[in-house]
């Protein structure tokens, strides 16, 4: 029975944490990332985020691996898990704070994002989200259904930052050659 009562209090915590998220986000895109007054979201794409948000909540109160969550593993997991989400989600703020003050200073024009994460990658706000949900699964200790929602956050952002980093390179002569799409010198 202690197992099945640890298992809860993950996916209670992880809940928690993806609902903190969740404002946290929703908050910078009002007041934090400046978007663009003509910039327009395909149907496709919106249906497409509130379905994955839809799978992200049942995934977790549908894992599969009832004694196996870092709340009864021990401390450390859980300890590292919350670590690296709080890390993940400051980095996060920080590079849409980076991205919306270039909309700030410069409305209507693009330019090549400069400090924290961007030293290194294109997307660092996709490398932070992908930490944030890796450190949920850590949580959870890894079930398939988060392994499957990984995988997903991998290809999706991948995808997507892979794009974002050729346009930069069509867009801008001196854009900076070192840096990568997605993962730091990997890709």
């Amino acid at each position: 029975m202690a197992t099945a009562t640890a298992s809860t209090r993950a996916s209670v915590l992880v809940a928690c944490l993806m609902q903190i998220q969740l404002m946290r986000r929703y908050y910078e895109c009002l007041f934090v990332e400046r978007p663009s007054p003509t910039a327009r979201m395909h149907i496709g794409h919106y249906a497409v985020g509130i379905s994955y948000y839809i799978a992200t909540c049942m995934a977790i109160w549908c894992h599969d691996q009832p004694a196996a969550s870092a709340t009864s593993a021990g401390w450390l997991p859980t300890i590292l898990a919350l670590s690296l989400f709080a890390y993940a989600s400051i980095e996060q703020y920080r590079c849409h704070a980076i991205l919306g003050q270039l909309r700030a200073t410069q409305p209507g024009t693009y330019a090549i994002p400069y400090g924290g994460w961007f030293s290194h990658v294109s997307s660092p706000h996709y490398l932070a989200e992908l930490l944030i949900y890796t450190a949920l699964a850590m949580l959870l200790r890894f079930p398939w259904t988060w392994c499957c929602l990984l995988a997903w956050v991998v290809v999706n952002l991948g995808t997507t930052a892979r794009q974002t980093h050729r346009w930069y390179r069509r867009q801008f002569r001196d854009y900076p050659a070192a840096r990568t799409a997605f993962i730091p010198k990997l890709y």
